[in-house]
């Protein structure tokens, strides 16, 4: 499983980005997360060969999102479970992560399967 934005565990860190000179400006090492509604902005960080995720709230965002290229698909715990059986069964690339408070709720999502987590508090 894969746990971002804990404090003891070394991750990459996120950042919230809006536009292609925000994306510019931000370290390579760094996930740019974007709304689905920037498209544009998903497209040219697949042309930089940047890793991104997208924000997801349903399996019809997922596909979409997958077709584009995102690394990370952040989504809801209550629509991630179907979202992961999709992405399993088409062997995408992109991984399912769900966004969590503290650290009780890693087992609940480990047992549904899911990639991953992040802990929202250290989205920038």
């Amino acid at each position: 499983m894969l746990i971002f934005g804990y404090d003891l565990i070394p991750s990459r860190p996120w950042c919230k980005v809006s536009t292609q000179k925000e994306v510019a400006s931000t370290s390579s090492s760094t996930v740019i997360l974007l709304g689905l509604n920037s498209l544009d902005v998903a497209t040219y960080c697949k042309e930089q060969n940047v890793d991104f995720a997208l924000e997801v709230e349903s399996t019809k965002e997922a596909l979409i999102a997958s077709a584009l290229g995102a690394s990370y698909l952040l989504c809801a715990q209550d629509v991630a479970k179907e979202i992961q059986a999709i992405a399993n069964e088409y062997l995408w690339i992109a991984k399912v992560i769900v966004p969590i408070e503290n650290e009780d709720e890693l087992e609940i999502v480990a047992r549904l399967g899911i990639d991953g987590v992040i802990f929202a508090q250290s989205i920038r």
